[in-house]
């Protein structure tokens, strides 16, 4: 027994919890702790189950300390079945108990190693069916982490043969290889990853079926028109219309590339607007939008730097030492604090200015207007996105507009293309959305010109209703593009000395944007003022008009002349008649003769009349 009196007894008791960090509760001089978790994915219908397996080695650094018992805590929201655990030597019970909105799992040591480097293994298997979540057609995952763990901890996700494919991690994995538990599959490795949660997205597109309901009424005694926000394409962003009813007046696109409808509206008159259609997002940018918003931004530059109600600063002396949009971005996530009982009560609008008096009151729009306030007082391109924020839990990533749950966000244009950033998210969820975006984030309006229009889809209301239902579908929609591409008016002649002044009209009578659509006209004997060639976007519904001037190099022939107009793959053809412009003076001459022939005749009659009743 004096052999065992050297040795403390301490049962060590080791919290893992997903949204806390972890502080052990022992000396981290007495024991190093390796962790690894490994997640077994498998499909099953439209359900994804995980078997989880947890090995924790622990070893003894002291001679007189070792570790008897050990405790690991997840939130009760975790539906985990089938617990099975093992000390390396035997079979344990687990003792399973639930308190205080956790699920604790106390494993004893059977017959524990004691000794100085001597290790004693836990390992922890449970099935746990809510994890991995399946929306659409992607897979989504928020993964707990133990949090100051210093180079002693291992996730790996092994994930079931077949084309599913990581599109977005945060943080990103450290390997990616082929599994060999699994053939076909492959594993997908963190090696002591320093953030609190890691969120990953497998699949690369997302489709949303998204029904939206707007509300116009004319209180007025006269007529008037309304413009509304229907959900724009961006770099990430796609939309495929299925209806909207009814069919707009016109529509077009502002400044921002906002995509706007025109309804008018007689005295007192109620319209009901209603827009069905699939919204896909995508984890890689766009080539083709993006080339269009470069173009946008060079031409609003200083309008998207200019300070705006919302997006002022008293102070800016105070935000010296921030100078990057990473700079920004990290300031408003950790000097905010997204208050939850304000977004279930309140819908004011502080701006920037006021919420750095009140930090703590801050919601979506005040951590959006905050980040563009410095942003632009920094000479960088920044704006806001008002739209819906897809999430299975709200206290990871609320939404704060009230109106059918709204949510803001804030880009940053880096020289070439416009970035996507959340640090309401990041606040709320641990998360980093900085770095990489997701599949979760639906634009309904861009606010750069003026920070509050156009309104988005939602806030268009004459009564308290349900205006947006958008749930994730696992389709792919169809696409259908056209043109209808034609002059206005329709050149039939022209003569050889004149200019033939009409208009380019190129129609997307399809039901998704188009863009950089080119435009030509081909002609034998044809002249034409210099027309843009490249239509940059193009958005269902559409009319784009280009003024166009047109000449003849034929000279002093009556003849015929083809005309071509192409735009995209859609053309239209004509058949104009050049006539010398001496045709049109002889035909003039002629007119005149003939006109003062019948007045010659008509005074002659009139003469003789006259004459005869004498």
């Amino acid at each position: 027994m004096d052999k065992f009196k050297r040795f403390i007894y301490i049962v060590l008791l080791l919290c893992f919890s997903l949204f806390f960090s972890i502080t052990p509760t022992y000396a981290e001089e007495d024991h190093a702790v390796r962790y690894k978790t490994d997640y077994y994915v498998v499909r099953d219908g439209n359900k994804i189950r995980t078997r989880v397996t947890n090995r924790i080695e622990i070893t003894n650094l002291k001679t007189e300390v070792y570790v008897k018992k050990f405790t690991i805590s997840f939130p009760d929201t975790f539906a985990i079945s089938n617990v099975a655990a093992s000390d390396g030597k035997d079979l344990i019970v687990p003792q399973i108990t639930t308190t205080g909105g956790n699920i604790n799992i106390v494993l004893e040591f059977s017959d524990p190693e004691i000794g100085k480097n001597s290790v004693n293994t836990f390992k922890l298997d449970f099935d746990q069916d809510n994890l991995f979540k399946l929306n659409g057609s992607v897979w989504e995952v928020i993964l707990p982490t133990i949090e100051s763990v210093d180079n002693a901890y291992e996730i790996n996700v092994h994930l079931p043969a077949g084309d599913t494919k990581i599109s977005v991690a945060k943080p990103i994995p450290d390997d990616i290889v082929p599994d060999e538990s699994n053939p076909g599959g492959r594993k997908i490795i963190w090696k002591n990853p320093k953030t609190r949660i890691i969120y990953a997205i497998f699949g690369d597109k997302q489709f949303y079926k998204t029904n939206l309901r707007y509300s116009l009424r004319n209180p007025r005694l006269t007529p008037i028109y309304t413009d509304i926000a229907l959900p724009p394409d961006t770099n990430i962003q796609k939309i495929y219309i299925e209806s909207l009813d009814p069919k707009p007046s016109s529509v077009h696109q502002d400044e921002d590339g906002n995509y706007l409808a025109r309804y008018y509206l007689g005295p007192k008159e109620t319209k009901v607007v209603m827009f069905r259609g699939i919204i896909e997002l995508d984890s890689k940018m766009r080539d083709e939008v993006v080339l269009a918003d470069r173009s946008i931004s060079s031409k609003y530059k200083n309008l998207l730097l200019t300070p705006k109600t919302y997006w002022n600063l008293s102070r800016p002396e105070t935000y010296q030492n921030l100078h990057t949009p990473e700079d920004i971005y990290r300031y408003v996530v950790n000097t905010l604090k997204y208050d939850f009982g304000r977004s279930a009560s309140n819908n004011t609008r502080y701006g920037a200015e006021k919420i750095t008096s009140m930090p703590d009151k801050a919601v979506c729009v005040e951590f959006s207007d905050l980040f563009i306030a410095i942003a632009r007082e920094k000479g960088i391109l920044a704006r806001e996105i008002q739209g819906f924020g897809f999430a299975s839990d709200a206290r990871l990533r609320p939404l704060s507009l009230l109106s059918d749950v709204l949510h803001s966000w804030p880009q940053f244009f880096d020289g070439s293309k416009w970035i996507s950033v959340d640090p309401t998210w990041e606040n709320t969820s641990g998360i980093d959305y900085f770095s990489s975006f997701d599949l979760n984030h639906i634009s309904f309006a861009i606010h750069g010109v003026t920070p509050d229009y156009p309104l988005p889809a939602g806030m268009y209301k004459t009564e308290n209703s349900k205006d947006i239902t958008i749930e994730p579908v696992e389709v792919t929609p169809t696409e259908l593009q056209s043109v209808l591409v034609a002059l206005d008016p329709q050149p039939k002649e022209i003569s050889d000395k004149e200019t033939y002044e009409t208009k380019i009209r190129v129609e997307n009578k399809g039901n998704t944007y188009m863009w950089n659509i080119p435009v030509s006209l081909q002609s034998d004997s044809l002249t034409f003022s210099s027309y843009p060639t490249i239509i940059t976007s193009l958005a269902p519904f559409e009319v784009r008009e280009i003024p166009l001037k047109i000449t003849t190099s034929v000279k002093n022939k009556q003849t015929q002349a083809a005309l071509t107009i192409t735009a995209a793959n859609e053309q239209s053809a004509y058949t104009v008649a050049i006539i010398p412009y001496y045709y049109r003076i002889i035909f003039v001459l002629a007119g005149i003769v003939v006109v003062l022939t019948l007045v010659f005749v008509a005074i002659r009659i009139i003469k003789k009349k006259n004459e005869h009743y004498i």
